[in-house]
């Protein structure tokens, strides 16, 4: 993932060097790339491309780039992007954006590190490993979650070992889902299908203005507790307000609950080339949530805030066919829209709770400052 991404949330290389410090319980500093020191000490960083590499990365490490970059629709962006990559390993001092300087003795040619969303990864092909670092200053409640999860015993889940800092799981070769090719993904989908119809597990139906008034509830005291945390840079009575509108124009009578993965976007889902199986990653976000969230992040791409206008637009064109039920009409559409909103946002607070004080969600700024008047002219 591109850490320009969350760049606009938080210090990036701050919060990088901080955690790394912590964790070698040494000094890890960041440097401009014109800065001149001893290469076995620097890893040159890549924001776009969201990679940490050393001076001469080993074959693994340039194999995984290339297949976690791999363009599939466009052969203008893969010339691009395979020149690029290429230019990462041969003249990373020339294309990086900063260095990480390290103590001696920690750098090798078979490490790598992937800063993330809460969390950064150091890949060890030494060991076969993938340590899983908590960022600093982010909470650790989300973790038990994945722990819990992915420790099941179900063949789709990669199993992974607690540590002090986070936890670690093994290296497994594969592509991320957005990057095989449609035929590829065709030929998966049934698998796929399978694997979040175990998951997803048996349906509950609830009372759906119950439950509607349950997620404004909650909405509203999790705002509330944020507020008295510090102060943001969005303005939260605008989330109020929105979630109470949204409320009131629920037409239909029960909603349907199930078990949620909570980020069911095609990233979250691994292909093992060498096993030849799907897994599901990043459980961090389960809990109980409308059958629907899930669909809706996969085949609509909803956890995308910036294309919320669009995803709306594809949901509405095919009557929400993709989500398994046949056509809906044009009510039970908008019902599922408003649900998903509500479910989002309780969502997007949840995620705010975990993160330093201030720092506000992507999708929540979205909402509040790209989408909020669009919604209540629209949804409300």
């Amino acid at each position: 993932m591109p850490y320009g991404d969350f760049a606009v949330r938080e210090d990036v290389y701050g919060i990088i060097s901080k955690t790394l410090t912590e964790y070698y319980g040494m000094e890890v500093r960041v440097a401009e790339k014109s800065e001149r020191i001893d290469s076995g000490c620097s890893m040159y960083c890549f924001p776009r491309i969201g990679i940490v590499i050393p001076r001469k990365a080993c074959r693994q490490i340039r194999e995984q780039v290339k297949r976690e970059y791999r363009i599939t629709y466009s052969l203008h962006r893969k010339v691009v992007m395979n020149l690029y990559i290429a230019g990462v390993f041969f003249l990373p001092w020339l294309l990086c954006e900063k260095k990480l300087i390290f103590p001696p003795g920690i750098v090798n040619q078979e490490m790598f590190i992937e800063p993330g969303n809460k969390k950064i990864k150091i890949v060890d092909y030494r060991n076969g490993t993938i340590e899983n670092i908590i960022k600093s200053g982010f909470g650790k409640r989300w973790i038990q979650n994945e722990i819990l999860i992915r420790n099941a015993g179900k063949e789709y889940l990669i199993p992974l070992s607690e540590t002090n800092d986070g936890y670690m799981e093994q290296i497994h070769c594969g592509y991320s889902f957005p990057r095989l090719t449609k035929e590829e993904k065709s030929h998966l989908l049934p698998n796929v299908m399978d694997i979040i119809s175990d998951f997803s597990g048996q349906k509950e139906y609830v009372d759906a203005k119950n439950y509607v008034n349950n997620l404004v509830k909650s909405i509203s005291k999790r705002i509330d507790a944020l507020n008295l945390t510090g102060k943001f840079p969005v303005d939260f009575e605008k989330i109020k307000m929105l979630s109470e509108a949204l409320a009131t124009r629920f037409s239909t009578d029960q909603i349907s609950l199930c078990r949620s993965h909570g980020d069911l976007q095609e990233g979250n889902l691994f292909y093992d080339i060498d096993e030849k199986k799907v897994y599901l990653i990043d459980m961090e976000t389960y809990k109980k949530r409308s059958s629907s969230y899930d669909f809706m992040l996969f085949y609509y791409g909803f956890r995308n805030a910036s294309k919320f206008i669009e995803n709306i637009e594809d949901l509405k064109g095919d009557k929400g066919q993709k989500l398994g039920n046949g056509a809906l009409d044009e009510d039970e559409v908008m019902d599922m829209i408003r649900l998903f909103v509500l479910e989002d946002t309780e969502w997007q607070l949840d995620e705010m709770e975990v993160m330093p004080q201030g720092t506000v969600s992507n999708g929540i700024r979205i909402y509040v400052e790209n989408l909020y008047d669009w919604m209540m002219d629209n949804l409300t």
